[in-house]
């Protein structure tokens, strides 16, 4: 398996009149959802397609709920979900008021360390050309 990617330009947001460099960037092959992951789990497995995707889709649920309650999700060799907030600062700890200052209520991502060192196996594939966007 390898990833292919393409070589895009990209200028420095903090000096814009320096020349742009190039980086790589992941060409991606698709999208793969609960419907089609309950399907490939199925074929190796002998629970039903209905029964993996209703059991994926109540673990979104209750990662979610976990989320909500301000818990760190940790799903083994996979990965972990975290509780993020994004705020703006203020000058001292008392004028903090999270209805003023947080911008953003989300959630981060980890991949897990198994899951990271399996990936450092793809072997990459350069796809011609280049795009200056």
């Amino acid at each position: 398996m390898s990833y292919s990617f393409k070589v895009r330009s990209r200028k420095n947001p903090r000096d814009l009149a320096a020349p742009p460099k190039y980086y790589a960037q992941v060409v991606y092959t698709g999208k793969k959802g609960l419907k089609s992951l309950s399907e490939r789990i199925a074929h190796s497995s002998t629970m039903s397609e209905a029964d993996i995707y209703g059991v994926l889709i109540a673990l979104t649920h209750e990662i979610a709920e976990s989320l909500k309650e301000g818990s760190i999700v940790e799903l083994g060799d996979l990965c972990s979900f975290y509780p993020a907030l994004q705020s703006d600062g203020a000058d001292t700890a008392e004028a903090f008021s999270a209805s003023t200052y947080v911008k953003r209520k989300g959630v981060n991502v980890r991949a897990s360390r198994s899951l990271t060192s399996k990936l450092a196996e793809v072997s990459l594939r350069k796809l011609n050309g280049t795009n200056g966007s």
